[in-house]
């Protein structure tokens, strides 16, 4: 799509069967239906912005990559009405993937990226479908009480690395889990954080009268084939949490947070 022309599809299908390139043109989804498929992996780009569709689907075992979608970390798409994933991932880990209707797995795909949902108020469980690379993680949120106000909630699954962040090691094999003072275990812990944030310009508020359960999915299995490291025994293992500046262990506050492995709040997959 050249600078200064638009793609207009209103009600159209449209099959794509290459590469998606907005080189700074328009493009107007209406009530359109745009799907992916190919043999070969294929990408999305756009030179600035989010690319705006209204359904989406995905049919590439191979995947959609999405990294060149906007000029910065806020690029990204978003699906306004459904997303289907029929096969294959939607890859982009520093961009976002904005779902405001419904996803669909039939062929078991998932956002290897940063996903947002809009998550109402009052009491309300909304599963997140996120992954990272061939390993499906996702995390679901159940929100408890009354009141707040609806608004964008992003989830990220990552593993950690020497790179990876806010969670990353010193060295690998690491000597420390930084930043310093989580307590962590360098050598037996599980690789795997994930991130729920609220986006800039969201108006989602938890509120006074509301709290929420998170279950977190790891892989099963010792690293680098699962998450867990020189086979640990993660049912005994606590988690911690991240936030802002500061490592946030188990009952810190007196009875919350309730943080257990395996079990309840993070658990394995097969």
């Amino acid at each position: 799509i050249s600078s200064g022309s638009e793609l207009r599809l209103d009600t159209i299908k449209m099959e794509i069967r290459g590469n998606w390139f907005n080189n700074g043109g328009t493009f107007t989804s209406g009530t359109s239906v745009v799907n992916f498929y190919g043999t070969v992996a294929q990408t999305l780009s756009k030179t600035a912005g989010t690319e705006n569709f209204y359904k989406l689907n995905l049919d590439n075992s191979l995947g959609l990559n999405i990294n060149t979608a906007g000029a910065n970390s806020e690029g990204g798409i978003i699906v306004n009405d459904s997303l289907n994933l029929l096969h294959g991932n939607i890859s982009g880990r520093n961009r976002q993937v904005t779902a405001l209707g419904v996803i669909t797995r039939t062929g078991g795909g998932f956002i290897d990226a940063e996903l947002r949902k809009n998550v109402a108020a009052g009491a309300l469980v909304k599963q997140f479908e996120v992954g990272y690379d061939k390993a499906y993680t996702p995390v679901s949120l159940e929100f408890t009480g009354t009141a707040g106000a609806t608004g964008l909630l992003a989830v990220k699954s990552d593993t950690v690395t020497t790179a990876t962040s806010p969670i990353k090691w010193d060295n690998d094999p690491p000597t420390d889990v930084l930043p310093a003072g989580s307590t962590i275990s360098v050598s037996r812990h599980i690789t795997r954080q994930w991130t729920v944030r609220i986006p800039t310009a969201s108006t989602f508020v938890l509120g006074p009268t509301r709290k929420y359960n998170a279950v977190f999915n790891f892989r099963k299995g010792v690293a680098p084939s699962g998450d867990i490291r020189n086979s640990a025994l993660y049912n005994q293992f606590e988690a911690r949490m991240y936030s802002g500046s500061s490592w946030i262990a188990p009952y810190a506050f007196t009875t919350f947070p309730s943080m257990e492995i395996g079990r309840a709040s993070c658990r394995e997959r097969v």
